[in-house]
């Protein structure tokens, strides 16, 4: 009985790294099975692994994160092809579904949800006010940029401690916000 499930575990596991090796179409690392790639990462030092890879696979790969995918591309041509020019362009502009996204924008916010009619009308209705503005643009994206070099400036004070930056990033977008509401 041990036997056959011994073999029948054997079967199963390279089937799994047949099926892997077969599907994959973008180079990348390949992950542990379940968790992909977690074991390789560290938050910190994300972007040095991600060189790392970007030197190994060229300026497209992919890697894993429990069995998420995750595609990074590291050249602007090839990153402009994907995200403007057609067809590619509506391909690669749908979003997957996020946790955040949904349950604390209820998918109204612009920046997560995916394409769908109702995110047409907000890009539209975003759109015309920016476009509205005119010259007052350049006095908006100027309250911005104190907005963002205020944000800076508050982060360069707190060099060398640790901090958890969700309200300075908060404060800034409401800010920011807020410039947007009152310009209007």
């Amino acid at each position: 009985m041990a036997v056959l499930l011994f073999i029948v575990l054997c079967v199963l596991i390279g089937a799994f790294i047949l099926f892997r090796k077969r599907s994959r179409q973008i180079p990348g690392p390949i992950g542990k099975p379940l968790i992909g790639n977690v074991s390789d990462l560290n938050l910190k030092s994300l972007h040095i692994k991600l060189f790392e890879w970007n030197q190994q696979y060229g300026d497209i790969f992919q890697f894993s994160i429990f069995s998420k995918k995750f595609v990074v591309i590291n050249s602007s041509d090839v990153l402009r092809e994907a995200f403007l020019e057609e067809p590619n362009a509506s391909i690669f502009a749908a979003r997957p579904e996020m946790f955040f996204a949904k349950y604390f924008y209820l998918n109204s916010d612009l920046a997560f949800s995916s394409l769908d009619p109702t995110w047409n009308k907000r890009k539209k209705l975003v759109h015309q006010k920016l476009n509205a503005y005119g010259e007052g643009l350049l006095r908006l994206e100027k309250q911005i940029n104190r907005n963002l070099t205020a944000l800076m400036e508050e982060i360069q004070l707190i060099e060398g401690q640790s901090i958890d930056p969700a309200s300075m990033i908060e404060d800034f977008i409401f800010n920011t916000v807020e410039t947007l509401v009152s310009v209007s």
